[in-house]
């Protein structure tokens, strides 16, 4: 298995077990001249497992991947709240989904860092992002996937399950597996 695949399997277990909705991973290139060829096969695989990959950023020294399900991201955007948010941070909320995380990736690209309302599109809760940007990072109740400021105990089982997941696609991976075969086995 590629380095690649490998990191995007262990990055994105949460996405590709299909319980959350996205994930963004930097990564330094392996390879420079092979990587095109790499992603070429691995959004190949992924769009056979639902799930799209998304270059949104490229440097002389690394890329930025954003890894997503269409239709779990689709629920989470038009969650109560937050299309609301996305508009007032200047989304292209009518465009749907695709619009969005084009918009996203012109942002990353044009700040060179991520935006704080990328937290909603990772399946954040709203409230959490919108905390985060009040209290600039601080005051948080809890922090392990992503920094706590409203319900607990409700994040501590997303975690757990997003623990599960990574656990199972290492597992996988241990046991030898190819990255298409552990999208088979996830499916």
């Amino acid at each position: 298995m590629h380095q690649l695949e490998q990191l995007i399997l262990e990055h994105c277990a949460p996405v590709l077990c299909g319980v959350k909705p996205a994930s963004i991973i930097s990564c330094c290139k392996y390879e420079p001249e092979a990587i095109d060829g790499i992603l070429a096969i691995v959004r190949k695989q992924l769009v056979r497992h639902g799930c799209l990959l998304l270059e949104v950023c490229r440097c002389k020294h690394h890329i930025t991947l954003f890894v997503y399900h269409r239709w779990i991201l689709t629920a989470f955007i038009n969650a109560p709240g937050v299309p609301q948010f996305l508009v007032s941070r200047g989304y292209p909320v009518v465009d749907g989904v695709d619009g969005i995380v084009r918009m996203l990736s012109m942002r990353y690209q044009a700040r060179n860092t991520v935006p704080h309302e990328v937290g909603v599109f990772l399946g954040y809760p709203l409230a959490d992002v919108v905390k985060f940007e009040k209290f600039k990072g601080r005051d948080y109740k809890l922090c392990r996937y992503w920094k706590v400021y409203a319900d607990e105990r409700q994040a501590e089982r997303i975690f757990d399950c997003y623990d599960q997941c990574r656990a199972k696609v290492s597992s996988l991976v241990s046991d030898g597996l190819s990255f298409e075969e552990v999208l088979k086995e996830i499916a």
